[in-house]
């Protein structure tokens, strides 16, 4: 996590089964044979207020971004 004050990046990429959590450029978790082609989107804290910002959803992946892992570089380029 960054310091108080500053916010962090959550990244989250879902292609062909597979999911990706980064959190500010750093891998977080990684599942695969996942199936969420369509459904809800839910937003939790754990434990502790929380604000969210600048939540931004697309659809479909651009084709240059489905063909690697995000990293702190592109996260940044993002803000």
């Amino acid at each position: 996590a960054r310091p108080v004050g500053e916010w962090n990046q959550c990244r989250i990429l879902s292609h062909s089964g597979r999911i990706l959590v980064h959190i500010n450029g750093k891998k977080a978790a990684e599942i695969s044979g996942c199936k969420p082609a369509s459904g809800c989107i839910a937003i939790q804290s754990e434990g502790s207020e929380v604000r969210f910002r600048r939540i931004l959803i697309r659809t479909p992946l651009p084709p240059e971004e489905s063909k690697t892992e995000p990293t702190e570089d592109a996260d940044a380029a993002a803000e």
